[in-house]
């Protein structure tokens, strides 16, 4: 097997870009992670153990995002590669202090964390505290253990695309569900949910174990160590503090879901989870593997002020992930229920089947707008500006929380459902009305025929789909590839009226 990865990784690193390798892994992954939520929903289904289970990661991903990932994100590249023009000695000497400093903050937070466990959730999730006792502490501190170890993996990742490397980055999330399939597979029986808490942790080891051969086979290398003095990490932590309050907005909003779910129904955060990891998929292939692979050419061209080039760059993935995002949108609007009826056996007139229904309403239309969101948040951080990100955010949190809480008294599903996209779509448009600030040109012709035909051919593909409907394996599959033989023949029927439109073709 390791023999295969060093082998798969030499003939990527000549033949295969950035965007292709890192879409595909993910792609690899979603589908290993389809395995994953169907062998989780058979297994355990839907209910009060569930919901403690997912929402057992909203303390440790908020706390991994505000402390980690918002260096991560968009802040130690750029400054990364700036110092590397001093010399790469010094830029990986920067890279080491920050990764010493940040992981050391971490492990201090996560140990007092894991101190006063029961007494952090008896305020946050007295719910569910109440209802699972001390299978949740447990739960909570196995994702608070696999996130020390995510945070060290995602350093290297990020080390490693700095220099192009994506092989890991791709593949670390493969591995990642493997560790969570054999816990459940292997332990349920004996353990329970907490066999899943236990694949959690086995998984973060393999995401890590992966990222380290990727690391130890490359030249360049950086020494962890600790510097407060610093200026560079001065000017990475003052920065974090904007960035941290903008990215742990998405928690903070399904902490939010988490508890208007748990008081209504038990096992409907779950369902909404369920429903939001099928939504996830095309944002996850489209949105952040394309916006994360160009993030470094963006920072580059912000750089060295190469306007046009920084422009063409934008425009050019932004018609990409529209490309593939709007029929993806429209594919899960109306597949969505049958293929999670199908993944989990759910009975056609189950609760969770009905509220899987009302949630993919809303969160099918958010794919484009929130695959869209990461290719806006990153070009901004490549210009060095963290405050537009964290307004947006603030407003993303703000209407989605808002709506959410007024709408929970009417109906706790649809709470949630137009809470998340009602939070996105304030996030975009807020995006479009600063994006003066990206200093982009008009977008180019090529844009614009790329958007029609894809909204064409997508809306064609909904109405087959809409006269065909599906109610077993057998038809879904053919629904399935009817939708993509409709959409690609409208597409390549475009090609014989517009010759000169190809989707490569530079803007």
């Amino acid at each position: 097997m390791i023999l295969l990865y060093f082998c798969l990784m030499f003939f990527s690193s000549r033949f295969i870009t950035g965007t292709v390798l890192l879409s595909g892994g993910t792609i690899l992954s979603y589908i290993l992670g389809f395995v994953r939520e169907m062998i989780f929903g058979r297994v355990y289904g839907t209910s009060i153990a569930t919901d403690a289970y997912f929402s057992a990661f909203v303390l440790g991903d908020f706390l991994l995002m505000a402390l980690v990932s918002s260096a991560l994100l968009g802040l130690i590249t750029p400054l990364f590669l700036r110092e590397r023009e001093v010399s790469p000695e010094h830029g990986n000497r920067v890279f080491g202090n920050f990764f010493g400093v940040l992981n050391g903050i971490f492990v201090l937070v996560i140990l007092v964390a894991g101190i006063f466990m029961e007494e952090i959730l008896s305020i946050l999730f007295p719910v569910i505290l109440k209802n699972t006792g001390e299978t949740f502490v447990t739960l909570v501190r196995c994702v608070l253990c696999a996130n020390f170890i995510f945070a060290i993996s995602n350093f290297l990742g990020t080390f490693l695309m700095s220099f192009r490397h994506f092989w890991s980055t791709a593949l670390s999330p493969i591995f990642y569900n493997v560790g969570i399939i054999m816990g459940v597979v292997f332990f349920a029986h004996d353990y329970g949910i907490l066999a899943a808490g236990g694949g959690v942790i086995f998984g973060a080891f393999l995401h890590l174990f992966c990222r380290l051969l990727e690391y130890f086979i490359q030249p360049e290398r950086f020494f962890p160590h600790a510097n407060f003095q610093d200026p560079v990490l001065r000017e990475l932590l003052s920065s974090m503090v904007l960035k941290a309050m903008s990215i742990t907005a998405l928690p903070v909003l399904l902490f939010l879901f988490s508890n208007i779910a748990t008081q209504s129904a038990e096992g409907m955060y779950t369902a909404f989870l369920y429903a939001r990891n099928l939504q996830s998929a095309p944002v996850s292939i489209f949105g952040i593997a394309f916006a994360t692979a160009v993030f470094p050419i963006l920072s580059s061209h912000s750089a060295k002020k190469e306007l046009s080039h920084f422009s063409e760059k934008f425009w050019n993935t932004a018609g990409k992930i529209l490309f593939w995002s709007i029929p993806a949108m429209v594919g899960i609007l109306m597949l969505g229920t049958t293929v999670l009826r199908i993944l989990y056996k759910f009975p056609p007139e189950s609760h969770s089947l009905q509220w899987i229904s009302s949630f993919l309403l809303f969160l099918s239309i958010a794919i484009p707008l929130e695959s869209l969101y990461h290719l806006l948040s990153r070009a901004f951080h490549a210009k060095g500006d963290a405050q537009t990100p964290l307004y947006t955010n603030g407003i993303f949190l703000l209407f989605g929380g808002g709506i959410a809480i007024g709408m929970q008294y009417f109906s706790p599903t649809l709470a949630l459902g137009m809470g998340y996209l009602g939070g996105f779509l304030a996030q975009i448009l807020f995006f479009v009305w600063q994006s003066q600030k990206l200093s982009l040109s008009a977008p180019p012709p090529l844009f614009w025929k790329n958007l029609k035909i894809s909204v064409f051919a997508s809306i064609l593909m909904g109405i087959c789909l809409w006269i065909f409907p599906s109610h077993s394996v057998t038809e879904l599959a053919i629904n399935i590839g009817m939708g993509i033989i409709v959409f690609g023949g409208v597409w390549k029927i475009s090609f014989s009226f517009m010759p000169h439109f190809t989707l490569s073709q530079k803007s």
